[in-house]
């Protein structure tokens, strides 16, 4: 986030179904929070855009309504946003979506018409955000877990038990399709899930893709239905 300038301000983050965008926003948030990224940020808004598919229609009085911090609406407009991020997470999610290129509030201020220093980071899944991509200043992509990460987060999973995590780790290697499911955390949460609930019952593993997605249905609706 250091290359974020004032003539660089708006960034794209697009990344596959659970590969981890909201958590990098929370993470954004909270390393904003503790000072260590965006200092020259004064204040940093992070909006579930699926929040207004059903609220007032998005802008900068419903953005800090929701905040409810409204008292600052006259400056941050006076300033033309300086010293404000807005982190609009889900843009995929966003029913509206496709007003980026009338003229709405949020396509105004994505096309530097109005909060025009304003610093602006969009997530999105790749398919929903082609129309930005002429906008912004900069793109990234969310890939999600490495080897690395997917071991620890194995280990962390299970902290008081090396047998299984040795117990995983051994039926991923046996199952290459169902390992190289675990670069997206998503995936991965709902494998250790899966093995968690298997062991308990003393039932198999799944041996597809397809049957781990059907085990995960399965046995969440058990749980909380």
């Amino acid at each position: 986030f250091g290359s974020i300038t004032p003539d660089n301000r708006i960034l794209l983050l697009e990344g596959r179904p659970g590969c981890g965008k909201t958590t990098l926003t929370r993470k954004i948030s909270k390393d904003w929070g503790e000072d260590t990224v965006l200092r020259f940020i004064k204040h940093l808004f992070l909006i579930p855009l699926r929040y207004f598919n059903k609220k007032a229609p998005i802008n900068l009085n419903s953005i800090l309504g929701h905040f409810q911090m409204t008292d600052l609406e006259d400056s941050i407009v006076e300033t033309g946003g300086e010293s404000v991020c807005f982190v609009f997470d889900g843009l995929d999610e966003y029913i509206e979506r496709y007003s980026t290129e009338g003229n709405s509030w949020f396509g105004q201020v994505l096309r530097g018409e109005i909060l025009p220093s304003s610093t602006i980071i969009v997530t999105s899944r790749p398919n929903a955000s082609v129309e930005l991509r002429n906008v912004v200043h900069s793109r990234g992509e969310v890939l999600g877990f490495l080897k690395k990460q997917i071991d620890e987060y194995i280990i962390k999973s299970y902290p008081n038990s090396q047998q299984k995590v040795d117990e995983l780790k051994t039926y991923l290697d046996n199952h290459l399709n169902i390992k190289h499911m675990c670069y997206i955390p998503f995936n991965l949460v709902m494998i250790i899930f899966i093995h968690n609930n298997c062991q308990k019952k003393s039932t198999p593993l799944p041996e597809t893709e397809t049957d781990v997605y059907h085990r995960f249905t399965i046995m969440s609706l058990v749980r909380y239905f």
